[in-house]
């Protein structure tokens, strides 16, 4: 499997699991929180990584994520 082959497939299953998708990322909003799937290429070989992150707090499209005040 290629990379392109790869980034369908996410999509298809991203997508039918109620993510949507803005810019080069996966979004899917909960009731008090925000779910952000991201695809990563590796930098070391033909691979891609899947990178997952939760915010909590009510947000409203288009998803601004302040990333710095993670305390």
């Amino acid at each position: 499997m290629d990379n392109k082959e790869f980034r369908q497939i996410t999509q298809t299953v991203f997508k039918a699991n109620g993510f949507e998708k803005l810019k080069n990322r996966y979004y899917r909003k909960g009731q008090g929180f925000l779910c952000e799937l991201q695809i990563q290429n590796s930098g070391y070989g033909s691979m891609a990584y899947v990178n997952f992150d939760f915010f909590l707090g009510e947000f409203k499209k288009p998803y601004i994520i302040n990333r710095e005040s993670g305390s």
